[in-house]
């Protein structure tokens, strides 16, 4: 039960994606679809035309951070987010390797530990899609698995 985890949450999968539109061409991660109107996203990353990033979304968009890679279409990637409840961040590794972001809405911001939204809004859904604004986008997922490490 994904709700009640006490120490850390993981969810990892290989994805990968036919194309690189404008909107959010592949997506992977923990969210609570009862929040709002279209859910909150607790820890997500995104395959977008401008990089592969990690963000947070409440009721507006919460900090996004840029990984510097941009996904290449038809390409495998395994990702994998590691949650923290009790820091209240999330790390992503990409093809077994963590990575660090800068935030998209400032430069010096550089961090390996993204925040989560988990401090009052329970993790209740695994997000998993593939484009938003660009509808001829297929995302591709293997191997999704979610565990939690006590």
């Amino acid at each position: 039960d994904a709700t009640s985890f006490n120490s850390k949450l993981v969810l990892q999968a290989y994805e990968r994606v036919s194309g690189i539109g404008s909107g959010h061409n592949g997506v992977l991660g923990f969210s609570n679809h009862g929040l709002g109107n279209w859910g909150y996203y607790l820890a997500r990353v995104d395959f977008r035309n401008n990089g592969i990033q990690a963000f947070n979304q409440g009721s507006s968009l919460g900090a996004s951070y840029d990984f510097g890679v941009t996904p290449l279409t038809d390409t495998w990637y395994h990702i994998r987010l590691v949650c923290d409840k009790e820091a209240g961040t999330y790390q992503v590794f990409l093809n077994g390797t963590l990575v660090s972001g800068k935030n998209t809405g400032n430069a010096s911001d550089i961090r390996n530990a993204f925040p989560m939204l988990i401090t009052s809004n329970p993790i209740t859904n695994i997000t998993i899609g593939a484009g938003n604004s660009d509808y001829y986008i297929v995302a591709h997922y293997d191997d999704v698995i979610a565990y939690a490490i006590e």
